[in-house]
């Protein structure tokens, strides 16, 4: 017996329907994994990207402090350092701009030529062309992506910066007054001391009257602060010390026999002047109970050691702004057994130590800080703002 069968069987039909429907129904299902896929891989490069674009933009705003040449040049070298979609990077000087950031409008605006040595910001534009892979099957062959970073310099008026680590190990105080009313005392001190540190600030029984700001992700802790323990929102930015021209050229014949070999060493108890002018020396030692008082605007950069055991030193006028003491790199700074100092000092390289009752009144930045006994650090918060500026990554 034949059995016909009709191609237009119902049965047949439905069969034929259901295979179709599986093959576009796979069509779908591959073309959604292949966009998932390519889509997934576009947004891990993203991540990349702007990672790039942010250690970028750091290391650009430190070399501004040099110049904006170097500031290019440290974006473009911190961008090689890394990879992005499996190839190191390459940022081109046109991919940086140089400006200014309104915090308050979130808006960036471009400066040129000269003016960029006078940027407050750096925004950095990178871009990146991503091959895709499944996409290819409807027309999309690559995509380019882009990020964007902007980092403000905002400058802080800090008086007392230990910049990796600030110690205060007995009952020291830090408080401030105004130097340009007349001497410090502790009845017109005001509660507006500025303390810093990128590291951890460690008050064991001192006082703060004032703000103490660890580093970011860091802590202050101990003892008493007035106003506000909060951590910095970005690190601080300090440049280091070079004396320039004033190695070679410089005051120091009108000490005269005081200074051997760039060392001055003074022992005795008694008073003396110092003369105003500028100074390389290689070695301070100051001892024996003697008062040194400047006779005019005086600057000492040094190069080893600053060393002064029970010695009280005057600025012209009392005045801290008028006697500037700077640290080169590896120099540090000890005032002990009840020493006193009226001085703007800036050493972000050095280690200072206070002991023994000791003082200072003015400012200081140091890398560290380490204060024990009784005395103090007094901010002059006359001393004009700019020596500082804190680094904040704002977009």
């Amino acid at each position: 017996m034949v059995v016909n069968v009709r191609r237009n069987h119902p049965i047949i039909q439905r069969r034929g329907f259901a295979f179709v429907f599986v093959v576009l129904m796979m069509i779908a299902v591959f073309g959604f994994v292949s966009l998932a896929v390519d889509f997934g891989y576009v947004q891990v490069t993203k991540t990349e990207l702007q990672n790039v674009a942010d250690s970028a933009a750091r290391a650009a705003m430190t070399g501004l402090a040099t110049s904006y040449t170097s500031a290019q040049t440290d974006g473009i070298a911190t961008a090689g350092q890394n990879k992005v979609n499996n190839q190191l990077f390459t940022l081109a000087s046109t991919d940086i701009d140089f400006g200014s950031y309104n915090s308050g409008t979130k808006v960036f605006t471009v400066v040129t030529g000269a003016a960029r040595a006078s940027a407050t910001a750096i925004r950095i534009n990178a871009h990146a062309t991503v091959n895709l892979t499944f996409t290819r099957v409807i027309g999309l062959n690559t995509i380019t992506i882009h990020a964007t970073s902007v980092v403000s310099s905002q400058p802080q008026n800090y008086g007392i910066v230990g910049q990796n680590s600030m110690a205060m190990n007995t009952t020291v105080v830090l408080d401030r007054y105004d130097s340009s009313a007349g001497g410090y005392s502790v009845g017109s001190a005001h509660s507006l001391a500025k303390a810093a540190s990128e590291g951890n600030i460690t008050i064991t029984a001192g006082t703060v009257k004032g703000d103490a700001h660890p580093g970011v992700g860091k802590t202050c802790t101990g003892g008493t602060v007035t106003g506000s323990r909060s951590a910095l929102s970005g690190a601080l930015n300090y440049n280091s010390v070079t004396a320039g021209s004033y190695s070679t050229t410089n005051d120091n014949a009108s000490l005269g026999g005081a200074v051997v070999n760039g060392d001055v060493n003074f022992n005795f108890s008694g008073s003396t002047t110092f003369p105003g002018g500028v100074y390389y020396l290689r070695n301070v030692n100051l001892s024996g109970g003697c008062t040194i008082t400047s006779t005019s605007t005086c600057t000492l950069y040094i190069y080893g050691n600053c060393t002064l055991n029970n010695v009280v030193m005057n600025a012209y006028q009392a005045r801290p702004t008028n006697f500037r003491i700077y640290l080169l790199p590896s120099a540090t700074l000890s005032l002990s057994n009840a020493s006193s100092i009226l001085a703007d000092i800036y050493c972000p390289d050095s280690s200072v130590t206070l002991s023994n009752s000791s003082s200072l009144y003015g400012r200081i930045i140091a890398a560290s800080i380490n204060q024990t006994g009784s005395g103090g650090i007094h901010m002059d918060e006359s001393l004009p703002q700019g020596l500082a500026s804190q680094v904040i990554l704002v977009k």
